[in-house]
């Protein structure tokens, strides 16, 4: 029940900002049944960022920064975990598929590469506040999975003769959703302090 309850807390630190911006967007855009795909990036982060534990203002004030030992800026300098580097990539596959559904403009193998290693650098830099592990490898592999996304993507789109459905929003729009649904979360989701709110100390 604990654990059921706090996976509802940090859904709606998700699922509320994403959805206000939704709504937010689609007044100044036409209905398509493409909009669907925002809804899914929603999702998306959601289960990103309850997979990696991305830290958060709480946990900044009760852990404080990173012990260096907790820190790899040296790419591929340890013990290779093939089950975990695949995990990384997969982890960011669909990234690389859905930025170009949600920005054309912006559906270039350089700008989801951009996307996807902003994403991961904005996740493994908060999880220096946390007692998670900030890889360089991470950032590598989660970039290659947001590039792989993006190469099924174009495939996907050529095999249809380059009529991919998608649908027109702004350029800024898959960033917008990005950034504003982490601060959301970073701000607001304190999972211990909840715990205590809910069960006592």
């Amino acid at each position: 029940m604990k654990d059921l309850l706090l996976l509802y807390y940090e859904c709606l630190t998700v699922i509320l900002p994403g959805t206000l911006l939704f709504r937010t967007f689609r007044r100044h855009e036409p209905f398509r049944t493409s909009s669907v795909w925002p809804v899914f990036l929603i999702l998306y982060l959601f289960t990103v960022f309850h997979l990696t534990g991305a830290g958060t203002h709480s946990d900044a004030l009760r852990y404080g920064i990173h012990r260096p030992d907790q820190i790899n800026l040296i790419p591929f300098s340890r013990k290779i975990d093939r089950i975990a580097y695949f995990q990384n990539v997969l982890l960011f596959l669909p990234l690389g598929f859905l930025v170009p559904h949600i920005s054309p403009r912006w559906s270039s193998f350089s700008g989801t590469a951009f996307t996807g290693f902003g994403f991961s650098l904005l996740i493994e830099l908060s999880q220096l506040l946390n007692n998670r592990r900030t890889d360089v490898d991470d950032l590598i592999l989660n970039t290659l999975g947001a590039v792989l996304g993006y190469l099924f993507y174009w495939g996907v789109s050529r095999m249809l003769g380059g009529r991919f459905p998608n649908s027109r929003p702004r350029r800024l729009q898959p960033f917008l959703y990005l950034l504003t649904i982490f601060l959301f979360r970073f701000f607001f989701f304190d999972e211990l302090g909840a715990v205590k709110l809910l069960f006592g100390p």
